[in-house]
């Protein structure tokens, strides 16, 4: 039986060894084939993060280095847009040299002429063509800020209005004939105190902000003073102020009586202006001495009318926007902040508008130049449509002239200031070249540097993991023969016992 327990055990023993070797053999073997010493998480929970981290820097660090790349090719295309440019106007300038002396005839400056506008509009074209994935670099970002409408002839003021591509500068006629008014309701009968046979009344007001009730009664509000505090105070929220009448109370056009023998009756106005501007009244009672009843009465506002440039306008309230067939100033809309005066075909009010000139500011684009966040480089391209290179206004290469000998010589100025303002440009453009090439190189290092870390941490060792394969197959080997020895040892002994047995005397006698 002790035999029997001591062949278990080493059987048991040279088993588990052979278990952990084949483990051992198969992970190297991974290891072996893939190049990779932590082929999962759990060989290493700490190395494996560290190892993921810098794999990601290097993978950023490779793309910021496309990025730069592309930057160079951007500024390249500019600088070879510049340099076409830097060109025609030196050809110009041969051309404006010979225009300027006195040897030439007005027919022969003709010609020369010719070629000068082809090659003036050549500089313009290169300035609107060179692009770089949809984007010009050369003709600079413009904007155009809002109109600006003058109303002071208007005795009024105005709000910033928005500016459209159809509004120009000039000046505008403009005929107020019906003012913005709120809407208005006055009752239909004459306001006297309250007595104490009056019913109580509740007063419903509804606009286009809400509806409030308002009770009054000879107990709280007996005077038609008492009246217009109580309306007003309770229906302000939704906009609607009251009102007693008299001889000189007026429509919001300042010419409309509503009680012209000063009678003196209940009125109620909304605060807004407008046809959005909406009123209605009612009360509990069929007659009362507020000239209202239980049949609802309801206004409405009206906007302001008249005609800019002699076409009828639209408008919201105060707020005009001119129509189409109102010469430049289709399309133009403008805010009153106060009811501006009545006027007439003969004697109209007047506005002016101006429309700022368009604003020309450098291109910008940023490169991103490192894995990290805010790691960026700003390209800023100095725009090559303004100054000396414009196409309009004094002193511009749109204005050049070498049809006249003062013209050529003119010119010479204008095209120095030209030629200076591409070298310029061209020398910013160098700057930024220089600057990407350091941050290419520095991206280069980046990656590499990132690279290396990332293998000491990640790659196996291929010396070490060759010696371990070769431990492991031995150890395997050892393992086996062990193993098929013990095999034999008991296979022997089985053999013994069953001869042993049927040599016994006693088993044969039986």
């Amino acid at each position: 039986m002790t035999a029997l327990l001591d062949f278990t055990t080493a059987n048991s023993l040279v088993l588990n060894g052979l278990r952990t070797r084949d483990s051992s053999f198969a992970a190297t073997v991974n290891r072996i084939s893939t190049g990779v010493r932590l082929t999962t998480m759990s060989d290493d929970v700490a190395a494996w993060m560290v190892g993921v981290r810098t794999d990601n820097r290097q993978r950023g660090w490779n793309e910021a280095g496309q990025n730069i790349q592309n930057g160079l090719s951007l500024l390249e295309t500019a600088d070879g847009g510049a340099e076409s440019i830097y060109t025609a106007l030196s050809r110009l300038r041969e051309l404006a040299v010979q225009a300027a002396t006195g040897t030439y005839s007005g027919g022969e400056r003709q010609a020369i002429q010719g070629e000068v506008e082809a090659l003036r509009q050549q500089v313009f074209d290169t300035v609107q063509s060179t692009q770089f994935n949809g984007r010009k670099l050369l003709a600079g970002t413009s904007r155009q800020d809002p109109s600006t409408v003058d109303l002071g002839n208007l005795t009024t003021l105005a709000s910033t209005p928005g500016y459209t591509s159809a509004t120009q500068t000039g000046q505008y006629d403009v005929e107020i004939t019906q003012a913005a008014r709120q809407a208005a309701l006055r009752g239909n009968q004459q306001a006297q105190p309250l007595v104490a046979t009056d019913a109580d009344t509740t007063m419903t007001l509804s606009t286009e902000l809400g509806t409030v009730s308002v009770n009054l009664t000879f107990a709280t509000t007996p005077n038609p003073s008492d009246w217009v505090t109580a309306i007003t105070g309770a229906a302000g929220g939704i906009g609607v102020t009251a009102e007693i009448t008299n001889a000189l109370t007026t429509l919001d056009d300042g010419v409309t009586l509503v009680d012209p023998a000063g009678l003196g009756f209940l009125m109620l106005r909304s605060v807004n202006t407008g046809s959005t501007a909406t009123l209605g009244v009612l009360t509990n009672t069929l007659v009362d001495k507020f000239g209202f009843s239980i049949t609802g009465a309801s206004q409405q506002g009206l906007d302001m009318q008249g005609t800019l440039n002699g076409v009828a306008f639209t408008a919201q309230g105060l707020t005009i926007t001119a129509g189409a067939g109102a010469g430049g100033a289709s399309g133009l809309s403008f805010a009153y902040t106060a009811e501006p005066p009545l006027t007439t075909a003969l004697d109209p009010g007047f506005i002016d508008v101006v429309v700022p000139a368009e604003i020309v500011t450098d291109v910008t684009h940023v490169v991103q130049v490192a894995p990290d966040h805010l790691d960026e480089y700003l390209i800023s391209l100095p725009a090559l449509r303004v100054d000396a290179l414009d196409d309009a206004g004094v002193n511009t290469l749109g204005t050049l002239d070498l049809t006249t000998q003062a013209g050529a010589q003119a010119a010479l100025d204008v095209l120095d200031s030209a030629m200076s303002q591409v070298l310029v440009a061209r020398g910013v453009i160098g700057k930024h070249m220089q600057a990407l090439d350091y941050n290419l190189a520095l991206a280069a290092s980046g990656a590499y540097a990132s690279a290396s870390a990332g293998s000491r941490i990640m790659d196996a060792d291929m010396a070490v993991e060759t010696t371990n394969l070769v431990q492991d197959q031995m150890a395997q080997q050892v393992g086996r023969s062990v193993l098929e020895a013990l095999h034999a040892q008991s296979s022997a002994s089985l053999d013994f016992v069953v001869r042993m047995l049927q040599n016994n005397p006693l088993s044969a006698a039986a």
